[in-house]
């Protein structure tokens, strides 16, 4: 006969049951569930006064923490946005020293002359600024 563990949470009660039927099981499930609901409703004697003063401080608490994220993304805003103001577009090719302590914005294509390797791997690459490894594990 196999044997089959119903576990509760206060203790494991063992059924056996014959490998035709599956009433025993059924019946030791639904008495392990009903003790479940009622221990759960019988632990919980809190009154309602407790979780209405409980929900007032976190209430109390949650509106400052809202009230300084908005102040920074404020501040975050007003900083993207004199950023836009001041920013000067120059070109790759001509290095000024007017534009030096500004904010400047330049495009164009990255080179370099120096091999790039990884010497755990022996990978050498020319005409590259940077290697990425990318680990995956399973």
């Amino acid at each position: 006969m196999p044997k089959v563990l119903v576990d509760n949470m206060e203790s494991s009660a063992l059924a056996q049951v014959d490998k035709g039927t599956s009433s025993g099981i059924l019946s030791n499930i639904a008495s392990t569930a009903n003790n479940l609901t009622k221990d759960s409703s019988e632990d919980k004697k809190s009154s309602p006064f407790g979780e209405f003063f409980l929900g007032l401080v976190l209430i109390c608490c949650a509106l400052p923490m809202v009230w300084m994220n908005e102040r920074k993304q404020v501040k975050m805003f007003k900083i993207v946005q004199k950023a836009r103001e001041s920013v000067t577009e120059v070109e790759i090719d001509s290095v000024t020293n007017e534009n030096e302590y500004k904010l400047v914005h330049a495009s164009g294509r990255c080179t370099t002359k120096d091999q790039v390797s990884d010497e755990r791997f022996s990978v050498t690459k020319d005409d590259t600024v940077k290697i990425k490894r990318i680990v995956e594990v399973y």
